[in-house]
């Protein structure tokens, strides 16, 4: 095999292994895609799928294994396929399990991974804690929690039509219970963390045109 068809291969499979923690990144945080790739462990966890990836594409080269597969073509793009998939596999995959205070802790590559996932979370949560904050609390600014709490999330899911999925609904279902059982709190400040909520799941553009929407039916 010549050396740009080498390079072409591993090039396609860490666009493969990248391309699938790049997927996982943005699902975290769908109202601000973008911005969930720009921390640094969204990079590194980025990295790492794609490493895991062209390292199981040399090992599948370095021994030979063509997989059961025979012709050089065929064999060659197996292996690509295969390698992309293993590593996304393998990633993910809980090895042992450690006993630590009374608890069963699993142990593998799954959880050194889902602990840069964690990192690249809280990254991102600092980073757009003010960002969000602000355009939501003017958005909200008026907005009564007694009067919206029934009425906002099904105008934004509404809004959103099939886009919406019932795990958002369910989330949403399960905030408006915890806000509403906040003792000590406004009733617009609860207007203000609706809209927090909201905002993750439906972003900050149905927010406003649902709240315009309903007008003085929520303030």
């Amino acid at each position: 095999m010549d050396i740009l068809s080498a390079s072409l291969d591993y090039l396609i499979v860490a666009v493969i292994g990248g391309s699938v923690g790049a997927v996982e990144i943005v699902q975290r945080l769908r109202d601000s895609p973008l911005e969930a790739l720009r921390t640094r462990p969204a990079y590194l966890y980025i990295l790492v799928n794609a490493g895991a990836a062209l390292l199981a594409l040399a090992l599948l080269r370095l021994y030979g294994w063509e997989l059961g597969v025979s012709g050089d073509e065929r064999a060659r793009w197996t292996q690509v396929i295969a390698a992309g998939l293993s590593a996304i596999a393998l990633l993910r995959t809980t090895i042992t399990s450690v006993r630590a205070n009374g608890e069963v802790i699993p142990s593998g590559p799954g959880q050194y991974l889902l602990t840069i996932l964690h990192a690249a979370d809280d990254a991102l949560g600092r980073q757009r804690a003010v960002a969000r904050g602000n355009p939501v609390a003017e958005a909200t600014k008026g907005v009564l929690f007694s009067k919206a709490s029934s009425q906002l999330p099904p105008v934004c899911f509404g809004m959103l039509g099939q886009v919406a999925r019932e795990e958002d609904r369910q989330r949403i279902v399960l905030a408006v219970r915890d806000i509403e059982a906040l003792t000590g709190t406004s009733d617009a400040t609860k207007g203000f963390l609706l809209g927090l909520e909201l905002v993750r799941v439906v972003g900050l553009d149905v927010l406003k045109a649902a709240i315009v929407q309903l007008g003085p039916d929520i303030t």
